[in-house]
């Protein structure tokens, strides 16, 4: 599964405890291919949205967010609601998914192998800094990879290079590869087999016998 990746690294320490809490329920009973992480790199960041003039300084309310996407952004309500961050990590991973994926944890690793080629190279805000991403879009620059493919080169999780390849998928940026089909089987031969070295010997034995009237005995 592409297992994107969110975090919320300046969000106090009870309201990071509880998203951990939601993402994995969600995980499990909505199948969202999303994982709680403590460290970048971050497929989408939970962050403090940005205070309302004279307010008292408490929290009142959230902004879910992405590198590069901010047709994406979304500011929700604080306290947080459950279905709130469900939806939009279920709108988001569905949007991140390349073209053609399967959208279930079930089948989905069957996308691992779809290889895709760069276009043009990503935004600074695609690469979001981040030196894996730099050395996965150089990879992917030179050659068409698979998120498998990239994980081998690179040595990062296979679900990084997955949600990165959905990044620069759905900004448009690759150009799917289609793989070398296999030969087909050359055809059964319909020639009589040769005989074995031992069923030959016995058939010019019986034949020399024969010759020499030994047939019989």
């Amino acid at each position: 599964m592409p297992g994107f990746r969110i975090g919320a690294p300046a969000l106090p320490a009870k309201d990071i405890a509880y998203i951990r809490a939601l993402v994995r329920l969600f995980s499990y009973s909505d199948k969202l291919d999303w994982s709680f992480v403590d460290a970048a790199p971050y497929t989408a960041v939970v962050a403090e949205a940005p205070p309302a003039a004279n307010r008292s300084g408490a929290i009142d309310a959230l902004l879910l967010t992405m590198p590069g996407h901010a047709q994406l952004t979304q500011k929700i309500a604080y306290p947080i609601r459950a279905d709130q961050l469900r939806d939009w990590l279920k709108r988001v991973g569905d949007a991140l998914l390349p073209a053609g994926a399967p959208a279930n944890a079930a089948s989905a690793s069957a996308g691992y192998a779809v290889r895709y080629k760069l276009r043009r190279w990503p935004s600074v805000l695609q690469l979001d800094g981040d030196p894996l991403r730099i050395r996965m879009a150089t990879q992917m620059s030179r050659k068409a990879l698979s998120a498998a493919d990239l994980a081998g080169l690179t040595g990062a999780d296979i679900s990084v290079c997955a949600g990165f390849i959905g990044v620069l998928h759905t900004a448009g940026l690759l150009a799917e590869v289609a793989a070398p089909q296999t030969p087909a089987p050359a055809p059964a031969s319909t020639a009589p087999a040769p005989a074995s070295p031992a069923g030959f010997t016995s058939s010019l034995l019986n034949n020399i016998r024969r010759r020499i009237g030994l047939s019989g005995k």
